[in-house]
């Protein structure tokens, strides 16, 4: 399972504990050094819509579009 995922200045730590798939796109000031980096205009929608553009003859199965901020909306329960 790949996990796209949308940050702007948010902890990734939880990421760990899930998967090591993944693809950053980063509206940060000070951007990870593994990510994409975007601007910080519109949502995050555009990130991922970008990813199943640039990736649609190569999509992975399952993937998880989330924001990095995820715990934010739900409990890891």
């Amino acid at each position: 399972m790949k996990y796209v995922i949308s940050r702007y200045n948010h902890d990734l730590t939880w990421l760990r504990d899930y998967s090591d798939d993944y693809v950053l796109y980063d509206r940060s000031e000070h951007p990870m050094a593994e990510a994409i980096v975007v601007p910080n205009l519109g949502s995050d929608i555009f990130d991922k819509l970008s990813f199943i553009i640039d990736n649609y003859d190569n999509l992975p199965n399952v993937a998880v579009y989330t924001k990095a901020n995820l715990f934010k909306y739900i409990s890891k329960e």
